[in-house]
């Protein structure tokens, strides 16, 4: 059991196929369903499913970056994989993750908040605060 238990105290995650999202022209989309197990409780009770919708920017589109990222952050937030109540990634992780500059990561955020779909806390971050209609 000891063995179980330091096996289980790792986070693993098991990739599966999903079911595909509506394919948008203008990003490259697709499902992953990840099993996650954590800590030694998971081992009786079981992984938990998670969904993540992953999505890329085509630097080389007509459309502009910021409303690529506006978009990926937009379905992130309908899906649940950023929910109500907590931050978005920062506009560091932003440039990072999706390869842009901190301008197209703050505009991209702007349009969200200009949609009320964020609210920015100065010194604390931005926060989802309702789900696109």
């Amino acid at each position: 059991m000891a063995a179980a238990a330091k096996a289980a105290a790792k986070t693993d995650f098991h990739v599966g196929s999903g079911t595909p999202v509506p394919y948008d022209r203008r990003l490259k989309t697709s499902i992953a369903t990840i099993d996650v197990i954590t800590g030694p409780r998971a081992l009786a009770v079981g992984p938990a499913r998670l969904n993540v919708i992953i999505m890329e920017i085509d630097h080389d589109a007509e459309e502009p970056l910021y409303l690529q990222l506006a978009a990926i952050l937009r379905a992130q937030i309908s899906s649940g994989e950023l929910a109500v109540g907590r931050a978005i990634p920062s506009e560091v992780t932003l440039m990072q993750r999706y390869e842009v500059s901190r301008g197209t990561a703050a505009r991209a955020v702007k349009i969200l908040r200009d949609e009320g779909l964020v609210r920015h806390r100065h010194g604390r971050g931005t926060y989802v605060i309702r789900k696109p209609d």
